[in-house]
């Protein structure tokens, strides 16, 4: 969500750690987000992991505060989703779990 009155780029990312300790980032979309709107970008085909080394992150143009993301994530029968709420990096105020995950 994009809450300035201007456009807003965001980058998406996939951070995974190998099983040798090594950390790859590799991007994964780029879009602009339109003033005082949201969008919905599908992150389809990705590798899961069961040990959940990996991580999306989310860098936008702006000021803290200026566009927040929300992850949604579908899984199979035992695993049916996961919602994590926005959390801003160069903000403090995360609700006191930083980094955010699923294994908290």
């Amino acid at each position: 969500m994009n809450f300035t009155k201007t456009p807003q780029i965001v980058s998406v990312l996939y951070a995974s750690t190998t099983e040798q300790n090594e950390s790859t980032i590799r991007p994964l979309n780029e879009i602009t987000i339109d003033p005082l709107s949201a969008e919905i970008i599908p992150l389809a085909d990705l590798p899961a992991k069961e040990d959940l080394t990996n991580s999306f992150i989310f860098r936008a143009t702006g000021r803290i505060g200026a566009v927040q993301t929300r992850l949604y994530a579908k899984g199979g029968p035992l695993l049916k989703c996961v919602e994590l709420l926005g959390k801003d990096e160069k903000s403090g105020r995360n609700g006191n779990q930083s980094p955010w995950s699923t294994a908290n």
